[in-house]
């Protein structure tokens, strides 16, 4: 009983020894704490600073209703044009076909528009420019043209363009990407949108003149024709040939007065492609965009430094008490 209590007696003497040793030799644990720390927090920013890395997610949506009704007018008549065309193909034996021109062009709606905003967010070359024009990737910074433009290359293969499934129905899509620049990619993602609604517009307005342009040298052949008819039919001289006479005659004065042209230039002309200054054919909605933080480096540095802080204690507090058992 007297050996216990002599041990407990010199486990006790044997602590309150150790942290006098500590106490003593405070000073020294302190900045063989803080030294450390210091050293590896300085170390961590100096040279090159770790970048926060931001997981980020951003909707594209389509026109408005509001803005899809102003295309009405020219779907309207459009409609119209195409149910004629597929009636005359039914009744290909009707020698007389209408006179007015049947088009080849897409009814202009939202889904549409949406199609072809999002075939330019995935078309390589359309981006390489952007990325490009926008200085989103500085050129400066690479040694050589090869280099920045694998660095281009390794941008866009980052650039994730995905739809939004909603009642399994697809009417709205999403850019995914990974950033350490989070304010340098919302401003290329602005100057995005505003690039590819330009590229539309464009392509919609020289999509239009080629087909106007088609239609007219459809229309000359036919007067062709036509004349080549009546040039054969004058050469038969009876009663019932002078009847088809007329009747070639009249369609070739349809033809001649047929307006149905310039009567879709005018339904053209009333469509935001021509008549607003700022078209859309989609939004990116830019200032929603969502950041998640996926390495956290404040977090990660703090970590990092507290850990190097507490090897340094370890350390000094293990150094001072092994001097202290070396001294006595």
């Amino acid at each position: 009983m007297k050996l216990k209590k002599r041990l407990i007696q010199n486990d006790e003497i044997d602590l309150v020894y150790l942290v006098n040793i500590v106490w003593i030799n405070k000073f020294k644990i302190f900045l063989s704490t803080s030294l450390p720390a210091l050293f590896f927090y300085f170390l961590i920013i100096s040279d090159d600073p770790v970048k926060e890395i931001y997981k980020t997610r951003t909707e594209i949506i389509p026109i408005s209703t509001f803005m899809e009704y102003e295309y009405k007018i020219f779907n309207n008549y459009l409609d119209v044009k195409k149910k004629l065309a597929n009636a005359q193909e039914k009744n290909s034996d009707f020698i007389f076909q209408d006179v007015e021109a049947t088009f080849f062009f897409e009814i202009i709606d939202a889904n549409y528009l949406m199609d072809l905003f999002v075939k330019r967010l995935t078309d390589e070359p359309f981006l390489i420019k952007a990325i490009k024009n926008s200085n989103f990737i500085e050129k400066e910074k690479f040694k050589n043209s090869k280099e920045y433009g694998d660095k281009i290359i390794e941008t866009i293969s980052k650039l994730k363009i995905t739809p939004i499934i909603r009642n399994t129905t697809v009417n709205k899509w999403q850019i995914h990407f990974e950033t350490d620049i989070p304010e340098k990619y919302l401003n290329f993602l602005e100057f995005l949108e505003k690039s590819v609604n330009i590229d539309i517009q464009k392509y919609l307005k020289k999509n239009f003149e080629d087909t106007i342009l088609n239609q007219k040298v459809i229309q000359n052949y036919k007067i062709e024709d036509i004349d080549f008819e009546i040039e054969l039919s004058e050469g038969i001289k009876n009663i019932e040939n002078l009847e088809y006479l007329a009747e070639l005659k009249k369609y070739k004065e349809k033809l001649l007065s047929d307006k149905s042209v310039e009567r879709l230039q005018l339904k053209f002309n009333t469509t935001p492609i021509i008549k607003s200054e700022i078209f859309s054919a989609s939004k990116i909605v830019v200032e929603q965009t969502e950041f998640q933080n996926i390495n956290n480096v404040e977090k990660n540095i703090l970590l990092q430094v507290i850990s190097a802080g507490l090897v340094g204690m370890i350390l000094s507090i293990f150094f001072v008490l092994i001097s202290s058992r070396i001294k006595n």
